[in-house]
């Protein structure tokens, strides 16, 4: 195992401990305040911009085994600095 496939292995893996923390913030507002309370429907708005974004990436992936010159680099910073940031909240 190289480097990269470490560093993509650990990226993918932070992702998915912060899918983890949302989805369990979400249950115990939830509970505590209701389904459709503020605080619940941001908690999935999060979610949505962070799956979006980890789509992007696969996408890129993709494009980039099939065209290997010419594409865009992956940048695991931006899609956690994406999906982090919610615009408006």
């Amino acid at each position: 195992m190289n480097l990269f496939n470490v560093t993509s292995y650990l990226s993918w893996q932070v992702l998915n401990d912060i899918h983890l923390q949302l989805s369990y913030m979400e249950k115990v507002e939830r509970s505590a305040c209701g389904g459709e309370a503020r605080c619940v429907n941001a908690l999935r708005e999060a979610q949505c911009v962070l799956l979006e974004g980890e789509l992007d990436v696969v996408q890129d992936m993709i494009t980039f085994l099939q065209h290997p010159t010419g594409t865009k680099l992956i940048n695991t910073t931006s899609l956690l600095t994406a999906g982090l940031f919610v615009p408006g909240h």
